[in-house]
């Protein structure tokens, strides 16, 4: 479960890759990760951000 706090961490982690430029972290009821948002700019392909986001998630977590 990821708690509130533990969220907002994982969003600015994520708000700092290059590229990105927002993010959102969907929870369910019972605080489980559903989802993963970004919005980032045309620099990078989706490929790459995924990855980073994936590599970020991993080594940070």
């Amino acid at each position: 479960m990821a708690e509130l706090e533990s969220i907002e961490e994982y969003q600015q982690l994520l708000n700092k890759i290059p590229g990105v430029l927002s993010s959102r972290i969907i929870t369910d009821d019972h605080s489980n990760i559903t989802d993963v948002h970004v919005l980032s700019t045309t620099n990078r392909g989706p490929k790459q951000i995924v990855r980073d986001v994936q590599s970020a998630m991993l080594a940070k977590y």
